[in-house]
């Protein structure tokens, strides 16, 4: 079968009509595939036929383009992301081989997982130590920013690593969470990591900065002060307030709200967790996360005094081996 790799204009290629799977651009599945995307590019090619369509601007015309075979759910993301160009592999294939090919890559393809992507990248470029990150971007035709945020997942500790490759942690938020200085510091923010959007979680992150900054500059040990965030309210928050009416009643009368812009900016309080019960929401929950980050600090450096005391042993061991081979040699002697 006859193939060749190109980038092709993303407006010329259409959907196959006899697609296998169509695309679901609410599920999971496909908000990921856009994210990851958007962070890290396209890992593989698309697959595609050239093909003739009807001009609709002029009636009786034909004009080229291309047929997708296999990767409609990334070209669609592609198409999301606003990418005027894909890599492509222009097969050529009639309609029966282009359904058994669906069939065959949907059947057998287990996508890569981004920490398996950056380590198998690490073990090339240990291979090749004189082989510059732009070198490699090169070869690969990724920018040296994507590969950047993908090889930085390896500064994550393993468990938050695995986190990443089963989905709880974005790649956009394990980009930031990699920025952080030590892995105490990503254990903390791990959870927020979880929970939060990319841009609410870097709004966590900046003000941990900027609080960092200011007490290093004012020579005070850095200690974690609780900070509201802006969290609008979930679906299902949404529908039992809409139901239930039972979090903006209580709200209307904490603030003692009598007219109607008072009423609207209690409203507004109350979908984005600014409210007095959201706040108090948050702080238990930032309360919680503190206890739970301070217990596995104290773990982790119980676990490292244990194996600095166990290395310390081993060492005084072998000096005394050694001692002890040297003392005999002298003796034999």
């Amino acid at each position: 079968m006859a193939q060749r790799v190109a980038m092709i204009p993303v407006a010329q290629i259409k959907a196959n009509p006899e697609s296998l799977r169509t695309v679901d651009k609410e599920s999971t599945h496909y908000l990921e595939l856009r994210e990851s995307m958007g962070a890290l590019g396209l890992q593989n090619s698309i697959a595609v036929v050239e093909s003739e369509f009807d001009d609709p601007e002029n009636a009786g015309q034909k004009i080229t383009g291309f047929t997708l075979v296999d990767c409609l759910q990334r070209t669609s993301c592609a198409d999301d992301l606003g990418w005027t160009e894909i890599p492509a592999i222009i097969q050529d294939q009639n309609q029966s081989d282009q359904i058994l090919a669906q069939c065959l890559a949907n059947g057998t393809n287990v996508p890569t997982k981004p920490a398996q992507f950056a380590r198998q990248l690490r073990v090339y470029m240990d291979l090749n130590p004189l082989l510059t990150l732009t070198e490699l971007s090169t070869k690969m035709g990724w920018s040296r920013e994507r590969l950047t945020k993908l090889l930085g997942i390896l500064k994550l500790p393993e468990e938050l690593r695995k986190r990443v490759d089963n989905g709880k942690i974005s790649l956009t938020n394990a980009d930031k969470l990699s920025s952080l200085k030590d892995e105490d510091l990503m254990e903390r923010f791990a959870a927020d990591a979880s929970a939060q959007t990319s841009d609410e979680f870097k709004e966590t992150l900046a003000a941990f900065k900027k609080q960092e900054k200011a007490q290093r500059l004012s020579g005070e040990p850095v200690v974690p002060v609780f900070e509201a965030q802006v969290i609008l309210f979930t679906r299902s928050e949404l529908l039992d307030e809409v139901e239930n009416k039972t979090r903006m009643v209580s709200a209307l009368e904490a603030a003692n709200a009598s007219t109607p812009e008072e009423g609207y900016r209690t409203a507004l309080d109350v979908v984005t967790h600014m409210d007095q019960n959201g706040l108090a929401q948050q702080k238990a929950s930032w309360d919680e996360k503190q206890k739970k980050a301070a217990e596995q600090a104290e773990t982790r450096s119980k676990k490292k005094r244990e194996n600095e005391e166990k290395a310390l042993e081993k060492r005084k061991d072998d000096a005394s081996a050694k001692l002890a081979a040297i003392r005999s040699g002298t003796t034999e002697g």
